[in-house]
């Protein structure tokens, strides 16, 4: 059977430290910090809510945590410069490993679909002007189910769109949680550590197979 890999998108597919650099313009030095700030509290605020199952779109979720990194750095940003902030979501950049490991995995024929808490326009838009719409067979979202992850219920959902047996599934994502999430309802995982300080064990991740980077699946998952 042909193996089907689901990939999530933010921080795995495409680089969220994009929006650095538009920070750079209005607050100089301060901007990677406050986009650490900006992007960790996006997670925590998803992962709570997908923990006590209480749906907020993740757009939702990213503004949230805007107000709060605006709060804590002490930034009076204007409404149009958080505007802008959020548009820049619609445009950020792969990883320079994306490209040419989707390139050898669709050479082999191995079904690719996209999966993540962003909802389903913008990350259709996010993977248009990424150039790595054509790569996926579908963009599953968990808008469509109304949960954000880790609740179990999205990777139910993952697995019934993926239409393959549990064995022959696999996500791929650089966030432990996700990992652990998909492991627990049977789906094979690859963890993408794209830092290598960042330990699997934070969050009791065990994944099948674990990788410094995208360029690395295509051998392993044959073999897999």
């Amino acid at each position: 059977m042909t193996k089907t890999l689901a990939f999530d998108v933010y921080g795995t597919l495409i680089d969220t430290q994009g929006v650095t650099q538009l920070l750079e313009n209005w607050i100089g030095n301060k901007a990677w910090h406050f986009s650490q700030t900006w992007l960790n509290k996006q997670l925590e605020y998803s992962y709570r809510r997908g923990v006590v199952d209480h749906y907020q779109p993740f757009t939702q979720c990213a503004l949230d945590a805007l107000e709060y990194a605006c709060k804590v750095h002490q930034m009076a940003l204007s409404s149009h410069q958080k505007n802008m902030l959020m548009q820049e979501y619609l445009s950020l950049s792969a990883f320079p490993d994306v490209l040419p490991a989707l390139e050898q995995l669709s050479k082999a024929g191995i079904h690719m679909l996209a999966f993540s808490n962003g909802e389903q326009s913008n990350l259709r838009m996010l993977l248009e002007q990424a150039g790595l719409s054509h790569y996926f067979q579908k963009v599953i979202s968990c808008e469509d189910v109304g949960c954000l992850m880790p609740s179990s219920k999205v990777y139910q959902h993952l697995i019934e769109q993926m239409a393959i047996a549990n064995n022959q599934a696999w996500l791929i994502s650089s966030h432990s949680f996700d990992v652990t999430g998909a492991t627990n309802v049977g789906i094979n995982s690859v963890w993408v550590q794209r830092n290598r300080l960042n330990t699997s064990m934070d969050w009791n991740c065990f994944p099948n197979l674990t990788v410094g980077n995208l360029l690395e699946l295509p051998l392993i998952i044959s073999n897999a």
